[in-house]
């Protein structure tokens, strides 16, 4: 939604900035602000990035629409596989390459799956 807005601003001609706060650089002792003092510091932030200090706060970079069209192609591809098919392709490999053989161990995140057992049993 941000980035939606800021290609508005931009496509009208309006400067638009997206700061990221969790990278900020001159963060105050804890305890001293006050309320108001958290809405300054983004004002106070923009007006030292006009100054030319570029260590206050990182400014993220406004994808064009087709990037952000992109991301979600790739991750539709990367997460249509699942846990265990992923763990499959690596013991797979690792068998191919010669790694030396050793104990699988798996954790809840693959489920109470037969096939991948039966499957990881059946690797040469």
């Amino acid at each position: 939604m941000a980035f939606g807005l800021a290609r508005a601003l931009a496509g009208e001609g309006i400067d638009c900035r997206i700061l990221d706060p969790a990278v900020s650089r001159s963060t105050p002792a804890r305890g001293a602000l006050r309320r108001t003092g958290y809405v300054l510091m983004p004002v106070l932030a923009l007006i030292a990035l006009d100054r030319g200090d570029q260590h206050v706060c990182a400014v993220v970079k406004v994808p064009s629409v087709e990037d952000a069209r992109r991301s979600h192609r790739e991750r539709h591809r990367l997460v249509r596989r699942t846990k265990p098919e992923i763990a499959l392709k690596q013991l797979r490999w690792a068998c191919a390459t010669g790694l030396p053989r050793g104990v699988v161990q798996t954790d809840a995140g693959y489920g109470n799956n037969s096939d991948l057992r039966t499957e990881i049993t059946a690797l040469d």
